[in-house]
């Protein structure tokens, strides 16, 4: 009894020790459920996504369960998903609090936050920053998401990224002979004042990889107009893509709806206005760049085959 008195402030030392370096989880190295509870009760690979376009290709991959933090200005996950930021900042509490394995940003030219870094250094998380600006982005990112969740020991999404791959390639080509007979197509994220989408933009590559004719060839992606520049392009059809609120039904608008839509444009002696060539594409993630432009470029060619078919009807 004596020696188990002796020995007792040697054993309470060494569980102290033990309990403080518990308490640190040293890069790269896997917690089990009795140290790390969210590790236990949550997906075999936690995703923080900081990116609402990546959030969107990490749905269509089927990971979504895997994710366990969002964007503030998140469209596609689990609303009820804690934010842990958005591109003004990234909540370093947040993070922490979700015990990501992953960690998917967005943020562009800017260099991430020293401390956001640091604390991926010290948790052992993987940082990835997606670059999603044009179609060959979004085709690059499709399968390096994929990868990336696999080789942090989460689900194989490999073969539904080869599928995506596969209807990226069908939606993002010439349907036909193209649609050049639909004229020269202003796309228009805004009409007051007009807001053309131009070179460079993913919208922009969509009209043309479809075969469409557009009607800006110049400028910057996202160019403002005055009413009389749209006057001197004079599009013979226009195409508003304007995104409705996330997570609400859509409504198919008539022509007049659309024509209503244009407000001071509609009265422009323009082709487009006069042959009433004039639709509105209202996707919520219209202007989101990811696995979602290969539902924006199925629209687009079934509006642009529309417009096809009616000059058809006329010669």
């Amino acid at each position: 009894m004596r020696n188990v008195l002796a020995l007792w402030p040697i054993i309470v030392t060494a569980g102290v020790l033990l309990a403080v370096l518990g308490c640190e989880r040293p890069p790269g190295v896997d917690q089990s459920a009795a140290t790390d509870p969210l590790k236990g009760n949550g997906p075999a690979v936690r995703v923080v996504s900081l990116s609402p376009a990546a959030s969107v290709i990490v749905r269509d991959l089927g990971l979504a369960s895997s994710v366990v933090g969002r964007h503030g200005y998140e469209m596609v996950l689990d609303e009820t998903l804690p934010v842990c930021g958005d591109q003004a900042g990234i909540d370093l509490e947040a993070v922490l609090a979700a015990s990501p394995d992953v960690v998917i940003t967005q943020w562009g030219a800017r260099e991430l936050p020293p401390r956001f870094v640091q604390l991926a250094g010290k948790h052992g998380w993987r940082l990835h920053d997606a670059n999603l600006m044009t179609l060959d982005d979004i085709r690059r990112e499709v399968p390096a998401l994929a990868g990336l969740v696999r080789d942090a020991g989460g689900p194989d999404a490999g073969p539904r990224s080869e599928e995506l791959t596969a209807e990226m390639a069908r939606a993002w080509s010439k349907r036909g002979e193209g649609f050049a007979k639909a004229g020269r197509v202003l796309l228009l994220a805004d009409v007051s004042p007009p807001a053309a989408l131009g070179p460079g933009s993913f919208h922009h590559q969509i009209l043309e990889v479809l075969g469409g004719v557009p009607a800006v060839l110049t400028g910057n992606a996202y160019q403002q107009l005055t009413v009389e520049d749209v006057l001197a392009i004079n599009p013979d059809g226009v195409v508003l893509i304007m995104p409705r609120s996330p997570r609400t039904e859509g409504t198919d608008r008539t022509v007049a709806e659309a024509m209503a839509m244009l407000g001071r444009l509609g009265a422009l002696d323009i082709g487009a206005v006069k042959s009433r060539r004039v639709t509105v594409i209202d996707d919520p993630l219209a202007h989101t760049p990811s696995t979602a432009m290969i539902g924006l470029a199925d629209e687009l060619a079934e509006r642009l085959g529309e417009w096809t078919r009616a000059t058809r009807g006329l010669n």
